[in-house]
């Protein structure tokens, strides 16, 4: 009679780090925190009466109007059109860093030696969807938040990318160490 441990030793669960998990677990939330952020018009919420605008519509206390529903009343400023494009590359490319670092943990997990160039790419794009993000959160903050700082504070959704633009950044680094 054979004992069956070669076939759970075939699997390496005990060589994936915990700190893989944890950097994967990281993408993933800051890819959902920047997603919500991107999606929510709490970019800028007025301090009188209760309006905010995001980067795809304004609100009101009564309704909210996406900017493509409102041509040729409203010109949409090219600094909102550069936000929408930062957010939206950091959010695409914060998907690669995660698919990236799936495919690497399998590859430990199914024992394959061949993750070394998804683990680099897992890094280097999720410190490159943080750096799009970041870049479209100061276009934000110096073209439309400063201007309009005396009568809007940031909001929540302006908040909630920022952290997940950091958390993404977070997560790839400790991919890139724990890996």
């Amino acid at each position: 009679m054979r004992v069956v441990v070669q076939d759970i030793a075939s699997y390496h669960w005990m060589s994936v780090q915990v700190g893989a998990i944890v950097a994967i677990v990281l993408l993933f939330v800051g890819a959902v925190l920047h997603i919500v952020g991107l999606a929510t018009p709490e970019w800028s919420v007025a301090k009188v009466g209760g309006g905010s605008f995001g980067l795809w519509e304004v609100c009101s206390e009564l309704a909210c109007v996406k900017y493509a529903d409102l041509p040729g009343l409203v010109t949409i400023p090219d600094s909102i059109k550069a936000c929408e494009a930062m957010a939206i590359i950091g959010m695409l490319i914060s998907f690669v860093a995660l698919a990236a670092a799936g495919i690497d943990l399998f590859h430990k997990i199914s024992g394959k030696d061949a993750s070394a160039p998804f683990r680099l790419i897992s890094t280097a794009t999720s410190i490159i969807s943080f750096v799009f993000i970041l870049i479209g959160i100061i276009i934000w903050g110096t073209k439309e938040y400063e201007p309009a700082s005396a009568v809007a504070n940031i909001g929540y959704s302006f908040i909630q990318s920022i952290i997940g633009g950091i958390t993404i950044a977070i997560g790839g680094i400790i991919f890139g160490l724990t890996s």
